[in-house]
């Protein structure tokens, strides 16, 4: 992306460096200029905050050199020059202020799961079609054999050809057009077939919103700023859900329900072609070895992965049969619809105050205590009698969720280089909606995901393993 005016001591044809900064010049949205930092010396920290914009619709972003303040036991403050250099004489500048533009990010991502309500009744539309227990078992199994399989394929050809933009809009209209066929046929083989491809299409769509959004920030805050766009998510998830409840609780049809997937993805679409990253990206040869080779050298980034799976098998387990199990007890749609929203209320403010988690807790700790808490929570479940007790349950799933995403893309954002952004994000969704999934669908208990969690929570407790 273009900027406004020249950077100090830039050379103006250099347009792969990495103080390409970049301004979306959108809306009430005014750039700043800004003024390059220039660390000649300091062993010292640069911290960086997010600053409270007088305009919604813009993330004021300062740097100060002069502030000296503690990044926090998680949280890591390190920032290098773009150049590389990290020692000699003080800084010379002393602050950079620039205007980020969220409004897009935003309606993306509250848009993306809005839309997806629908999702979250695959179970009660298999049931209204004459699909048994059984049967919804094996065909929501697709979703994470396909992440496991079907994600890192596209999520590396995104990264080598950067097509991000073309592959999510492609996926869009088909996940869309599936998703008609999927609602409105009757013949079994029909439902299948459209059902497949529609879980196929999707599996890379949430991967690269969530990579276009991280890159639209500068590195220093990336992941504070981006954790309180996502928040947004969580809205649009609660309210999408329980709009969708209402729309078949009024209509008796699940068609009418597509509509608001409609919507959701066309705003989805938008978003995609809007965000441009913050730094423009330079292009470098990328092969799918470099992602093993960060995973071999970093221990810390492989056992957090290995977290993320096991947290995985749990969500499998609570996204594809509570609202059966719901309708055993004599749930109605709207109960379900409910869940949702309680389910999100806790998820919200954490992601909202995620600079100070951060600052308070250490990933590892984050990741503990996640566990923790999704092993009782699964408890919990195991013990319901009547179908309205889940409301007790459901804002746990706040804490569980935010908990284990939170440290996951903060370690995988300053991870990954750049040119591996894609594959980093989609690396994640792959160990927690594949991997995780697939080990609790073929283990012989369902007590899987609480001895996973158990065993896991006690490597993380371990202090030497992520120091």
């Amino acid at each position: 992306m273009s900027l406004s005016s020249p950077v100090t001591d830039r050379s103006e044809g250099d347009e792969t460096s990495s103080d390409n900064l970049s301004v979306p010049i959108c809306g009430s949205c005014t750039p700043i200029p800004l003024a390059m930092i220039k660390p000649a010396t300091t062993d010292k920290s640069i911290p960086a905050s997010v600053l409270d914009s007088p305009n919604p619709s813009c993330d004021h972003v300062h740097f100060s050199s002069k502030a000296d303040a503690s990044a926090g036991p998680g949280r890591c403050a390190d920032v290098t020059d773009a150049s590389g250099c990290a020692s000699g004489a003080p800084a010379v500048a002393t602050s950079t202020t620039v205007a980020v533009n969220m409004i897009p990010a935003i309606i993306g991502y509250f848009s993306s799961t809005f839309g997806i309500g629908i999702c979250s009744f695959y179970s009660r539309i298999f049931q209204a079609k004459g699909f048994s227990a059984y049967e919804i078992g094996i065909l929501v199994s697709a979703n994470p054999l396909l992440n496991m399989t079907l994600l890192p394929a596209l999520s590396y050809l995104a990264d080598k050809f950067r097509c991000q933009t073309a592959m999510s809009l492609v996926s869009i209209i088909i996940a869309a057009v599936s998703m008609f066929g999927y609602v409105i046929s009757e013949e079994r083989v029909h439902i299948i077939v459209f059902f497949l491809v529609m879980t196929a299409s999707r599996v890379v769509i949430g991967p690269l919103l969530d990579q276009r959004i991280l890159m639209m920030f500068p590195k220093e805050v990336r992941s504070s700023a981006w954790s309180y766009v996502r928040s947004y998510a969580a809205y649009g998830w609660g309210i999408g859900s329980f709009v969708s409840s209402l729309i078949f609780s009024y209509t008796g049809n699940w068609v009418a329900v597509t509509i608001q997937y409609f919507l959701g993805q066309a705003a989805l679409a938008y978003c995609m072609m809007m965000i441009k990253p913050y730094e423009r990206i330079k292009r470098a040869p990328v092969n799918f070895v470099d992602v093993l080779k960060v995973l071999r050298d970093n221990e810390r980034l492989t056992l957090f992965l290995f977290a993320s799976t096991m947290m995985g098998t749990g969500y499998s387990f609570i996204d594809n049969f509570l609202f059966l199990f719901l309708g055993e007890l004599g749930g109605s749609e709207m109960l379900m619809g409910l869940t949702v929203i309680l389910t999100v209320s806790t998820e919200i403010p954490l992601f909202q105050l995620s600079a100070h988690l951060h600052q308070m807790l250490t990933e590892r700790q984050m990741m503990t205590i996640a566990m923790s808490v999704w092993a009782f929570r699964v408890m919990c479940y195991a013990t319901l009698t009547k179908a309205w007790m889940v409301l007790l349950i459901e804002p746990l799933h706040g804490v569980t969720f935010a908990f284990m995403w939170l440290p996951s893309m903060h370690i995988i954002s300053r991870a990954f280089p750049p040119k591996l952004s894609s594959s980093a994000t989609g690396l994640l969704f792959t160990c927690t909606s594949g991997v995780g999934p697939m080990l609790e669908t073929c283990s012989p208990a369902p007590s899987t995901p609480l001895l996973g969690h158990a065993r896991c929570s006690c490597a993380l407790l371990s202090p030497w393993r992520l120091r």
